[in-house]
């Protein structure tokens, strides 16, 4: 097994554990959909020879199905932009594992959505998500969404959220 698909099927793995016992929570039929298709990291090598990572992406999949539509019966924008929060989660997760942080990524405090086209419904969305910083307060990245059927790009959007603190 190559470190793509260990880093691949550990956030499938971590994906399919947050919905466990949630059948009645925002969203569940979507990111039950969510599939995890690739992972990249991209590294450097600092002024002490010591490997960093600069950043990680991290490819998903979801089918469009009615569950997403708003009454035009197109892909509703929120929906989207959820997957773009979600899916940028996976790329901010595998950033700190293959850095050896323990960071738990806490709330949204930004997300800057476009929004280029609809999602039709029963194509497949695949979303592209890339880790662009990470400190101990903050996380940053990119993503877009893109519909594979119609080769067209669906959303894009910067997304910046907070790091959730030990308390004692």
């Amino acid at each position: 097994m190559s470190d793509d698909d260990d880093a691949r099927e550990w956030l499938q793995r971590e994906l399919d554990a947050s919905l466990v016992d949630q059948d009645d929570k925002f969203a569940h039929g979507v990111t039950a959909r969510v599939r995890i298709r690739e992972t990249f990291v991209q590294r450097a090598e600092s002024a002490d020879g010591r490997r960093r990572v600069l950043s990680a992406a991290v490819v998903s999949e979801c089918a469009v199905e009615k569950d997403m539509l708003h009454g035009g019966h197109l892909t509703h924008g929120g929906c989207t932009a959820y997957l773009a929060d979600l899916c940028t989660s996976f790329a901010f997760k595998l950033h700190a594992r293959e850095s050896g942080r323990n960071l738990r990524v806490g709330p949204t405090q930004t997300l800057n959505v476009v929004y280029h086209a609809p999602g039709i419904p029963g194509t497949i969305l695949r979303i592209a998500a890339t880790s662009l910083s990470i400190n101990d307060r903050l996380v940053s990245g990119k993503c877009e969404v893109w519909d594979t059927t119609n080769k067209r790009l669906v959303v894009s959007a910067i997304i910046v959220r907070g790091i959730e603190r030990a308390r004692l």
